[in-house]
């Protein structure tokens, strides 16, 4: 592959994860381990609005509760890990070498973690990267995926995410990656990484349907087996530019560039504006991620009313993640500019986050409603309880001012009385009198309920 047959490139998968672990415990961990650095997403220009960057990159403690998450960069990657690996994309024809470049986490406090890393490969034709992301984003293919460290004479077949990943993600307890594969002891490991890509395609003139194609097909990280369909809706695609063209799925995001002659806004630093769109394409996944556990954990609630006392606070709870959500996470202007905000809600649309929270939001009204139901019976025990305790306390007086009466036309205390009486009147006629007593105070309490 001759140096100017290579084209400028980003690669950079995404793993989604859902953990259980206190984000603090974690923090704690991130700043006592010597690799992690908490560093900002965003490196060089950025138009993003303050609030919008501080969200996962706030380094004040003081601050700490005004972030929605905690962004960290694995230190000096390229020099931790020296492997070479190779990726078999074409059976027999073709073998594309990489290296791991960077690797990064964002932890959000909804519980879901994204481990993002990026690959450094060379390629010359737009076709061999749709081949080598194709293969790229399978964790657990076999028989494509090899590493060569230093010393080997040999290819060593490996798994991506077993042999490569996993040690970044050691100390987080994670219960599912959203795309699970069971190993055979049982254990629970990710299936594919979500893919964000660039490729600069220069040259000669570009047939408008041959640029879709191109783009469609990095964005869904599909090889050339393949076909856009022929009613495309261009709606799909989000062009800033004409020469520039982005397509989003829920596999992946790309951005296809195809100027018919060198220019200089994309061959120099238009690489490094790069991450100001992978901060968003990362608060995007961030929120389609969290807005799916929300609809999942309301899923998992049982549907027998019975099960909720109304000592049981897991409704509220759930409730109150659901606002902080609402209040934090959700918000349509992000950018001082034009693109960065038609970006933003181009992903949103793509990855269907208002559809997500129209529904969401619908399932918070009945959850508002099976609280008050919850608290109307709460209210309804609390009756019975003051009603008991009245009652004990009219029976009380009651009782001592018969006590006087009796002593006072008698002569004798009203123990005694009522003893003599219970003598002469017989158990059935007492037994009578009681079950009278209890059936008045219960319909008592009946007539306080309704």
């Amino acid at each position: 592959m001759t140096e100017d047959k290579k084209k400028q490139n980003l690669v950079r998968g995404v793993l989604p994860f859902h953990f259980t672990n206190e984000i603090s415990n974690l923090e704690d961990y991130f700043q006592q381990h010597k690799k992690w650095k908490k560093e900002s997403i965003i490196t060089g220009e950025n138009d993003l609005y303050d609030y919008i960057t501080n969200l996962m990159d706030l380094t004040s403690k003081k601050m700490q509760d005004k972030a929605v998450g905690n962004s960290w960069k694995w230190d000096d990657c390229g020099s931790f890990n020296k492997d070479t690996y190779l990726v078999k994309v074409k059976e027999g024809e073709e073998e594309l070498i990489w290296k791991l470049k960077k690797v990064g986490i964002v932890l959000f406090d909804t519980q879901i973690g994204l481990l993002w890393y990026e690959i450094q490969v060379e390629v010359d034709a737009v076709e061999v990267l749709h081949r080598f992301t194709n293969f790229i984003k399978e964790l657990q293919r076999k028989g494509k995926h090899y590493r060569k460290s230093s010393g080997d004479k040999e290819w060593k077949e490996i798994l991506l995410f077993n042999d490569v990943l996993q040690i970044y993600l050691e100390e987080i307890e994670i219960d599912s990656y959203f795309a699970n594969r069971h190993n055979k002891e049982g254990g629970i490991v990710p299936d594919r990484s979500i893919m964000f890509e660039w490729l600069l395609d220069e040259g000669s003139p570009k047939e408008e349907e041959k640029v879709l194609q191109n783009a469609f097909l990095l964005g869904h990280c599909y090889n050339q087996n393949y076909s856009m369909p022929k009613e495309i809706n261009k709606s799909e695609f989000y062009r800033p530019f004409e020469d520039s063209i982005w397509y989003a799925s829920l596999e992946g995001c790309a951005n296809y560039v195809f100027p018919e002659e060198n220019k200089v806004f994309y061959s120099g630093g238009y690489k490094t504006r790069l991450n100001t769109y992978f901060y968003l394409f990362l608060l995007n996944l961030g929120q389609y991620y969290s807005l799916l556990q929300l609809g999942t954990e309301v899923a998992e609630l049982s549907t027998d009313d019975k099960k909720y006392s109304p000592t049981d606070t897991s409704l509220e709870e759930l409730l109150d993640k659901i606002h902080i959500f609402n209040l934090k996470y959700m918000y349509s202007q992000v950018s001082h500019l034009t693109q960065h905000n038609e970006y933003n809600q181009y992903l949103r649309r793509r990855f269907f986050i208002n559809e997500m929270h129209a529904e969401l939001e619908s399932e918070l009204k009945i959850l508002h409603a099976m609280i008050a139901r919850k608290q109307e019976e709460k209210n309804a025990k609390i009756a019975k309880v003051f009603a008991v305790i009245s009652g004990g306390f009219v029976f009380a007086e009651v009782t001592a001012s018969v006590n006087q009466l009796v002593e006072t036309y008698y002569g004798v205390p009203f123990k005694e009385w009522w003893l003599k009486l219970v003598l002469s009147l017989g158990g059935p006629v007492t037994i009578g009198i009681v079950i009278c007593f209890v059936l008045c105070v219960m319909k008592v309490f009946k007539k306080r309920e309704k």
